[in-house]
């Protein structure tokens, strides 16, 4: 099966690379140059994006055996020393672009909406309508029966799992009420003593869908009106959505604790923190553009440990309704 090997690559580099930067692959000992492109992106500082698939795909075809990683031959410094780099092309992990220190993100509020796919039965008109009433949160793309760019998903799985879950019986503080098509009326409450501090909650997600090689390059503007991207393959998430504390009612919320801080963490890596508000509201976070790709069948993993929190004003326990991730980068029509 075809796959799509893609790099990003930043650096440093003498002011005329860009006319003297190559690209090589190593191929049973040998080594192939293929076409690259640098774009100045800072002072000095120079970027490749590149999808290396039309060159790899035929080579897996022909049977020869590669390395899996791309030569990177380049001139730094003053004087324009030559430095040559071996960097590995990643097909079976997520890509993810670490900031020097962990990203602060902060959030845009928004409202509770009516869905359609938890068995609501009202009119077609009334899908997406905002009310504080209403129960679900998250991206309004995945609630709806129609079609939309989610439809190139032929297969998606996804889970929540925490490292400590308040007692109950049913489950009914457990991980799994974290996922969005439960709605805002059940929720996860950490288990230990204490407000929960160094709790965490683990999301790994998963995604199977055809790549349309046809598309390469072409520019798609997105069904849930995100901004135009141009088609490489890969899904890029955009946003996730947190539903902070117990939303079931105003009386829970303001009873039971909520979290102020979490540290995000992208394959075992702090990626970000995010700063929530004390708010019933979903919250939305844009992530960095282009931090956060993912191949078909890819598992992501991704975890949310808590640092602060606000106060409950009659339990200890933190609680979080519900966490949704929104993506763009694939095309079903």
């Amino acid at each position: 099966v075809d796959k799509c090997y893609y790099i990003r690559y930043s650096g440093t580099f003498a002011p005329d690379s860009a006319r003297r930067f190559t690209t090589g692959l190593r191929i049973d000992g040998g080594y192939i140059c293929m076409p690259a492109k640098l774009e100045l992106f800072g002072e000095n500082e120079w970027r490749i994006e590149r999808d290396f698939s039309p060159y790899i795909n035929p080579i897996i075809e022909a049977g020869f055996d590669w390395e899996k990683k791309l030569v990177l031959t380049y001139y730094q410094g003053e004087e324009g020393e030559e430095v040559t780099e071996t960097i590995p092309l990643t097909d079976n992990k997520p890509i993810v672009i670490y900031g020097e220190t962990p990203y602060v993100l902060q959030p845009e509020l928004g409202e509770f909406f009516i869905g359609y796919d938890l068995g609501y039965e009202g009119d077609w008109g009334t899908f997406g309508e905002e009310s504080p009433n209403a129960v679900d949160f998250g991206f309004k793309d995945w609630h709806w029966m129609g079609c939309n760019d989610h439809c190139a998903v032929t297969w998606s799985e996804w889970g929540f799992s925490a490292s400590s879950e308040l007692e109950s019986d049913g489950g009914r503080y457990s991980a799994s009420n974290l996922d969005y098509l439960t709605g805002k009326n059940r929720v996860w409450a950490e288990g230990v003593e204490g407000p929960g501090i160094g709790e965490r909650i683990t999301f790994r997600q998963w995604y199977l869908y055809g790549k349309s090689d046809w598309r390469y390059g072409m520019e798609h503007e997105p069904s849930n009106g995100w901004k135009p991207f141009i088609y490489d393959g890969y899904l890029h998430f955009t946003q996730l959505c947190i539903v902070n504390g117990y939303a079931k009612s105003e009386r829970l919320w303001e009873e039971n604790g909520r979290v102020k801080r979490l540290l995000m963490l992208v394959e075992g890596e702090p990626y970000a923190y995010l700063e929530l508000a004390d708010t019933i509201k979903p919250q939305y976070f844009t992530l960095p553009e282009d931090s956060l790709l993912l191949d078909t069948d890819v598992v992501l993993t991704c975890e949310f440990v808590i640092e602060e929190v606000y106060p409950g004003t009659k339990y200890e326990d933190t609680c979080l309704t519900g966490i949704a991730v929104d993506f763009v980068g694939l095309a079903a029509h």
